[in-house]
């Protein structure tokens, strides 16, 4: 006997664009867009496991495994520079209007104002339907590192960095949401 093999065509309510928008604070009053960005724009939920052991047992047992880590971290490559870009985007900096310009500097501490209520991936899909990536609780937490050539844009690499709520701690602070 045979087995039929076949290949999966991928519909086009299946496939998602690389394109689209972040936002700060999505769907809130103070809602506004990062900016443009360039390159991958990337999530991950870097997960942790661990198996429950005991004697006899050949291997790993179906329901005796448990999530002991979730990290859920967004990264892109902004190319809008501007100075609410900076506070946004990196914690613990303090920007300061000095008349004709903005003066950026380092506080080294991570204030309360520093976290977002959310930031958001929005995008399409194939069908023209809303895809969105959603991290709640979130701190700017990458490093602040420019790459300067002659004739070539600046990229920013952003990293955005979800927490958990203090009050609903086994709560993902993710979602991903696909209109139907």
């Amino acid at each position: 006997m045979s087995i039929p093999i076949k290949t999966s065509v991928p519909t086009a309510t299946g496939t998602w664009q690389g394109n689209g928008i972040i936002y700060k604070e999505y769907s809130e009053v103070t809602q506004r867009e990062i900016g443009a960005t360039r390159g991958d724009i990337k999530f991950s939920d870097d997960r942790e496991f661990k198996h429950i052991d005991f004697n006899g047992q050949y291997g790993m047992i179906e329901g005796n495994r448990r999530i002991t880590k979730s990290q859920p971290v967004l990264t892109f490559g902004l190319l809008e520079l501007i100075h609410t870009n900076f506070n946004d985007c990196f914690a613990g900096l303090s920007v300061s209007d000095a008349g004709t310009y903005h003066e950026i500097t380092d506080d080294l501490i991570i204030a309360p104002g520093d976290y977002h209520e959310n930031i958001t991936w929005a995008g399409v899909r194939d069908d023209d339907k809303y895809a969105l990536i959603q991290l709640l609780n979130v701190l700017g937490d990458g490093k602040i590192e420019f790459n300067i050539k002659a004739h070539e844009d600046i990229v920013l690499d952003i990293q955005y960095t979800a927490h958990y709520a203090k009050e609903s701690m086994d709560s993902p602070p993710w979602r991903i949401r696909l209109e139907d």
